[in-house]
């Protein structure tokens, strides 16, 4: 027996290394799956818009709140592609 094959004998003892091996399997199983649903409702381009619920609602812009800016706050504007609803987020 060469030392190759010692190795991954070895290897093959190892669940860690079954969950490796098995993991090219379950990424082309995924990538199928994901493709299906792009094919079926189209690929995901933004968050869902609280308006018309497409995900098409994008951020578009951002800039120092006009109250809380010194305070480290600021205003993200989004806007939905799909409906034209708009709606500005204060994140800090």
């Amino acid at each position: 027996m060469s030392t190759l094959d010692s190795s991954l004998s070895l290897l093959d003892k190892w669940p860690q290394w079954k969950r490796l091996t098995a993991m090219p399997d379950q990424v082309a199983r995924l990538e199928q799956r994901l493709a299906a649903i792009e094919a079926k409702f189209g690929p995901a381009i933004g968050d869902t818009c609280p308006k018309c619920r497409q995900s098409a609602f994008q951020l578009v812009g951002s800039k120092k709140d006009p109250v809380f800016g010194d305070m480290g706050v600021s205003l993200r504007q989004y806007r939905c592609s799909s409906c034209g609803f708009e709606e500005d987020k204060q994140v800090h």
